[in-house]
């Protein structure tokens, strides 16, 4: 009679723990539905309560971890990284699996955790952790999975941020095949977010435009639009668009949408913080300090209340924050802002490949802006970090060509050519003969050998670059087209013109096909220079209206209009047409004061071109004597005072100075000029 009684307590148990479980799993799939459509808060509290009911099962079940792993993930994606991070462990605890014997659940717990280590700025952490969590979904789900995909794009970002972008890249291409293959568009969207944000940390502004927008459309197309990864899209595109003054409008009209989708979704989120710090700098990069500095503050006060106010994020804004402030003239609360910013940055947490990515990203910063001096010692201090990777490291080699060019710029012509040697040989010994580190090297090699009259020598050190971006990357390809146009303007110079000509044009081709519009307008503007070498003025003319044309129309903002201005400004000079001439130069001098600042080189070269016009024209000639000192003073305050660039307004103030009858001073000019171009050879 015990059987029956015992067997229908069985029953009974067992139909209770069916309810418990279709309970569970509808808590779950409600959990996974409001997270896929951003419904955070809502996803957060119904995976706490499917970990609550998970417990029946016991606390080593597998439901029980995949519950902890969805509260972990929506933690993440709300910017509770401690909490989530202690999901995350706890998970990871339970499951007692061994590294090498781990089940996907495992690698959900590893991917959580190393999320919210990254998140925090720990990514030293974070590394083995992504790098465990591939591992495991390659042997237990295959290859072409989507979780597979998904582990490729987490390591791919590390890799990123670790400046490795030759191994991000591959990363994120094959996780997009993959995501499109099995059909999610909405992972696949992320997938070519991120290609957009590699390019554009490589500098590849029209690529990254044409991915974001991509990214941006397939969003629009699978969610809502208030979703917040439509709002972090929007994101995205507007910081690549605002890299060109040109697209200032169109970024703040993103931004200001997607700040409205983060303050809807959660007021603190850390959306609604990069939103905030990415409009103050649209407002910054306008002259309207008094908007930037209160939107800086604003997302000063998002990250402190998020983070707390040691985080890397309240770093990154102390930083814009104390450009902003030097540029108002306030420079004691700049440097306030920039000693708390180094004190974050040189918090223990950081590791070593942090510490050096931050300090590259600074001096790369300052490179962009023109301050070539602070640039230099950036990167040298970069460099010091990066000894610890090893010299035969991707980023110490990196940091060597970027240190080489910042030098160039500076100039300091002597140590630029050495950290370009250096990087080459360490290249070629290290990684190989023909990568791409290589070519980096390479043509940081040439164009110094270029500015210091070598161009024989800058010849091959050019053509082996080209010839290694060709053979890794394809004939179409953006650097290539950089790699033909240095070439170009190598042989123009050697008045080697049908050959400067056929690769002006293969470099054009290059960026009609890449519908990248800068660089047409630039390279249009390169053989307008060629053809007015030639005397082929009508088609030199042509070209550099075609050129003027992309800069006043799509381009509008773009500084390099300046330019153009100087070099059609120059040939209508020639013809004898001065009123256009003086137009022009008008226009390069205010597009340059909108977009640069009344410090920039492009205002030096302005200002010098009008003076030399009043010289010619023999009128205003105390107005041409005051343009050459404030174009002077300009290149001096950048360059130093021992340019090219000086050396050559020294020679023309000097002619206007024997117009002047000023014999004296004018023979102490050229003595500046003799003396500089003394140390160049």
């Amino acid at each position: 009679m015990r059987v029956p009684i015992l067997l229908l307590a069985a029953l009974l148990m067992s139909g209770a723990l069916a309810d418990e479980t279709k309970e569970w799993e509808g808590a779950m799939a409600s959990g996974e539905a409001a997270l896929r459509d951003g419904r955070y808060a809502e996803a957060a509290d119904l995976f706490r309560r499917s970990e609550g009911l998970s417990q029946s099962f016991g606390v080593k079940d597998a439901r029980h971890l995949r519950s902890l792993n969805k509260l972990a993930e929506v933690q993440n994606s709300r910017g509770e990284f401690e909490a989530a991070e202690g999901l995350a462990r706890k998970a990871l605890d339970l499951s007692g699996t061994r590294p090498g014997a781990e089940t996907d659940e495992t690698a959900r717990s590893l991917t959580a955790l190393a999320d919210a280590l990254y998140s925090k700025g720990l990514k030293t952490e974070a590394e083995p952790l992504y790098v465990r969590a591939l591992d495991t979904r390659r042997r237990v789900l295959g290859e072409d999975h989507p979780d597979t995909a998904e582990a490729l794009g987490n390591l791919g970002l590390l890799r990123m941020d670790q400046q490795k972008f030759r191994e991000a890249e591959p990363m994120f291409t094959r996780a997009l095949a993959i995501l499109q293959k099995a059909g999610d568009a909405q992972k696949a969207a992320v997938m070519v977010n991120n290609l957009g944000y590699l390019h554009q940390e490589e500098g590849k502004g029209a690529q990254a435009l044409r991915e974001y927008r991509q990214s941006l459309e397939m969003r629009e197309k699978t969610l809502r639009a208030d979703h917040p990864d439509i709002g972090q899209a929007l994101s995205n595109l507007a910081t690549a668009l605002a890299a060109d003054p040109s697209g200032l409008d169109e970024a703040e009209r993103l931004l200001q949408r997607a700040l409205k989708i983060a303050e809807t979704v959660a007021p603190d989120d850390t959306q609604v913080g990069y939103a905030l710090n990415n409009l103050a700098y649209i407002h910054h990069m306008r002259g309207a300090a008094a908007k930037a500095e209160a939107l800086y503050l604003k997302a000063m006060q998002v990250w402190e209340k998020r983070f707390g106010p040691e985080c890397a994020q309240a770093a990154n804004t102390l930083e814009s924050l104390a450009v902003l402030l030097e540029d108002a003239g306030r420079a004691g609360e700049a440097a306030s802002c920039k000693a708390r910013a180094e004190r974050i940055r040189s918090k223990p947490a950081a590791g070593p490949a942090e510490a050096w990515a931050s300090e590259f990203r600074t001096a790369q910063q300052a490179s962009d802006a023109s301050r070539f001096a602070e640039a230099a010692d950036g990167f040298q201090k970069a460099l010091e970090k990066a000894k610890g990777f090893g010299e035969k490291d991707e980023r110490f080699i990196r940091t060597l060509v970027q240190l080489a060019l910042a030098c160039r710029n500076r100039p300091d012509y002597a140590r630029a050519e050495a950290a370009a040697r250096q990087a080459v040989a360490l290249a070629q010994q290290s990684l190989g003969q023909d990568t791409l580190e290589a070519a980096d090297g390479l043509n940081a090699l040439a164009l110094v050998l270029d500015d210091t009259d070598r161009a024989g020598e800058a010849e091959q050190p050019y053509q082996r670059a080209l010839a290694i971006r060709i053979k890794a990357l394809g004939g179409e390809h953006p650097d290539v087209a950089v790699s033909l146009s240095n070439l170009g303007y190598l042989f123009r110079k050697q008045q080697k013109y049908p050959e400067a000509e056929k690769l002006f044009r293969k470099a054009l081709a290059i960026s009609e096909k890449n519908q990248d519009l800068s660089y047409m307008a630039f390279t249009l503007n390169s053989l307008g220079l060629v053809h007015d070498d030639m005397k082929q003025t009508a088609q030199a003319e042509g070209e550099y209206r075609k050129s003027l044309a992309l800069y006043e129309g799509k381009l509008k903002g773009n500084p390099n209009i300046a330019n153009v201005c100087f070099n059609l400004g120059n040939l209508l000079k020639q013809k004898g047409e001065i009123e256009e001439t003086l137009t022009l130069l008008r226009k390069a001098e205010a597009a340059v004061q909108a977009t640069l600042g009344a410090e920039h080189p492009q205002m030096a070269k302005a200002r010098h071109n009008l003076a030399v016009i009043h010289m010619t024209q023999g009128k205003d000639l105390e107005e041409a004597d005051r343009l050459f000192r404030s174009s002077r003073a300009i290149l001096e305050r950048v360059y130093g005072p021992d340019h090219p660039e000086v050396a050559s307004s020294l020679d023309n103030h000097a002619r206007l100075l024997d117009s002047l009858n000023r014999k004296e001073e004018a023979e102490q000019l050229r003595q500046r000029v003799r003396e500089i171009r003394a140390k160049r050879r």
